[in-house]
């Protein structure tokens, strides 16, 4: 019989399905396995939280099965288990929707001041006259960095709008969306600049003072990709500057965030404590695919959805 151990939140749907097929299914005491809770697994399904090293590997002998139910992957070092003939899969398609929607949800509130109108309803009671008014998303230039799968559903919802969206992406092509050739130039023709890009060697410090610099000073950053891709030192140096640039965030350097000096420039920053999967939706989206892909791996030795994957980036990494 395999044993599988869980870490992290999955849907009561994971172990019951996994169960119902006769696998062992664990539930770790934490969201790091401990030695006797993994030395006898065949199967891991984790999250983003679960960092796969070389100390957590050194005890899972038996270990055939890695399966991330996330997008990303940077919390596994997949080199190790590649030597080690240890297989990791993640679920990239399961958090698409709502990472999308948290995307335009910052996007949107930043544009019509939502958490400074509601914050002063409620103190204040004040009334429209003593709100700042808003601004609309039709019409603005949009610049989507990075155009894969979130980037894309960010791209074509903002396309409904009426905005006018272009994007930097140097492996894909597009024929619904203007592309820029140059990363820099799409930062100065942009008023929005929303973040779609994984974590790689080239894209670590993605945004820091000197492209801050090429954005407009009025205008409104957008990352719910990962922390590292912005320099926030230089983000909050920035915004001090310039007090009318807005940033909307759901990822941060370190989480959770501590930055007094960055969650201190209300209304300017409006932040998220990365929640773009956080919906019951994905929760069981990412679960069901992730037992399926489990199964077809014991079962039937099929692979879905490697890490890394199979795509141009990844040599960058």
């Amino acid at each position: 019989m395999k044993k599988i151990l869980i870490c992290d939140h999955f849907s009561k749907q994971t172990y019951t399905g996994l169960q119902d097929k006769g696998y062992e299914v664990l539930q770790a005491k934490s969201l790091t396995p401990t030695q006797n809770e993994i030395k006898e697994v065949h199967g891991l399904l984790i999250r983003s939280r679960t960092v796969i090293d070389q100390t957590l590997l050194d005890s899972a002998k038996k270990l055939k099965l890695i399966l991330s139910a996330t997008a990303g992957f940077d919390h596994i070092d997949y080199k190790i288990c590649q030597e080690r003939n240890i297989c990791v899969m993640h679920t990239p398609l399961a958090n698409v929707q709502s990472a999308t929607e948290l995307t335009l949800a910052l996007m949107l509130s930043q544009l019509r001041s939502m958490t400074q109108v509601h914050t002063n309803l409620v103190q204040t009671k004040a009334w429209r006259d003593q709100a700042p008014r808003g601004h609309t998303l039709h019409n603005k230039s949009v610049g989507i960095v990075g155009l894969g799968r979130i980037g894309m559903t960010v791209a074509n919802l903002c396309k409904a709008f009426g905005a006018n969206v272009l994007y930097y992406d140097p492996y894909v092509n597009s024929n619904e969306f203007k592309k820029v050739t140059e990363f820099k130039e799409l930062l100065k023709q942009s008023k929005i600049v929303s973040l779609h890009v994984p974590l790689t060697q080239k894209t670590k410090k993605l945004i820091g003072c000197e492209e801050l610099n090429l954005m407009t000073k009025n205008g409104l950053l957008v990352n719910c990709s990962r922390g590292e891709v912005i320099d926030q030192k230089a983000l909050v140096d920035f915004m001090n500057i310039h007090s009318e640039f807005k940033v909307a965030l759901d990822v941060f350097n370190q989480e959770p965030c501590k930055d007094t000096k960055l969650l201190g420039l209300d209304p300017q920053f409006l932040g998220t404590p990365h929640i773009g999967a956080y919906t019951h939706e994905a929760l069981e989206n990412a679960s069901s695919e992730a037992v399926q892909k489990l199964l077809n791996f014991f079962e039937f030795e099929q692979i879905s959805d490697p890490v890394p994957p199979h795509a141009a980036w990844t040599k960058d990494l």
